[in-house]
């Protein structure tokens, strides 16, 4: 079967290999034949008052650089993507939530909540194309003040690139999508495929998600006593490196891809911070909407191009 993979694999225009096309195929060619061997775990149904999530966070990374004190297990998201994450977990009625998020990820799904913060929208920054960790802090503080009675969602965008420490400003391209430039359509060069054909290491990349994460983690320090309750930090989702995920097909994956139900992608942390007391929780008569309106969403679309969701 590797054979005829290999045989496949060299057939596909060499101009595609290292494109989002190619991305595409090899992660068509794998799904079909991944085998979902872990029970996966849906974030609101276990029990916290808030909940910190680093996006694309591994477990074994997060173990590594993990300062903070409490009690660390792991968890299988039920989602490799946040989209899927997202729809997941949090479609349908939350009003006993405020969902603070620097991931636009939020405004293409149906929640309802008591109150949203979209930190994307208000504390964007071009220079990184991304949203500081520092921010979402400082909103995050906001928000806890003004509902000390609901539950948060705090959700950082980092480790996720684009990478904002000074070893990963030095890697450049970073989204993954094509844009319009006048009539001419683009590509910008996706980072994993960058690694894929040699163009960047991929010990430099690993370099810069873990610069990324002890910055977010520096932040999450910082809010942790502004935050009354159980508090609990874990991801939507991790990220693959390169793994061959399937043993005899010779292709090897890199990121998240969606509906990619494979256990090292799935797997994140559940640190459960020390705590005093709980919160009292209550539910709001009133809701607003995470999805965003037509007109908005020229907005968020740009952002999630900056961040290399689209495709």
């Amino acid at each position: 079967m590797g054979s005829v993979l290999s045989v496949l694999w060299n057939w596909i225009p060499r101009k595609s290999k290292g494109t989002v096309i190619g991305k595409k195929l090899r992660e068509a060619i794998v799904r079909p034949f991944l085998r979902q061997n872990y029970q996966e775990t849906y974030h609101t149904e276990k029990d916290w008052d808030n909940l910190v999530i680093l996006d694309s966070c591994r477990y074994d990374t997060f173990k590594k650089e993990n300062f903070l004190e409490g009690d660390l297990g792991k968890i299988n998201s039920a989602g490799s993507h946040t989209w899927e994450f997202m729809k997941k977990n949090f479609e349908g009625d939350h009003r006993d939530t405020v969902y603070i998020s620097a991931n636009p990820q939020l405004g293409l799904i149906h929640g309802k909540f008591a109150e949203v913060y979209y930190v994307w929208e208000e504390h964007w920054n071009d220079e990184k194309n991304t949203v500081m960790p520092s921010d979402v802090t400082e909103v995050a503080k906001k928000a806890a003040r003004e509902h000390p009675d609901k539950k948060l969602v705090i959700h950082y965008m980092q480790p996720h690139y684009p990478f904002i420490g000074p070893e990963g400003q030095k890697i450049r391209n970073q989204g993954s999508y094509k844009f319009l430039d006048g009539k001419e359509r683009k590509e910008k060069v996706n980072i994993w495929e960058k690694v894929f054909k040699g163009e960047i290491d991929i010990d430099t990349v690993k370099k810069a998600y873990e610069e990324n994460l002890r910055q977010v983690l520096h932040e999450v320090g910082k809010l942790e006593e502004f935050l009354e309750g159980k508090t609990v930090v874990t991801s939507d989702h991790g990220n693959l490196f390169g793994k061959k995920v399937v043993r005899w097909i010779p292709y090897r994956i890199y990121g998240h891809p969606m509906n990619f139900h494979e256990k090292e992608l799935t797997s994140v942390p559940w640190l459960e911070l020390p705590f005093e007391k709980r919160k009292d929780i209550e539910t709001s008569e009133s809701s607003k909407k995470s999805a965003r309106t037509d007109e908005d969403m020229k907005k968020v679309e740009k952002r999630l191009e900056d961040l290399g969701y689209l495709e």
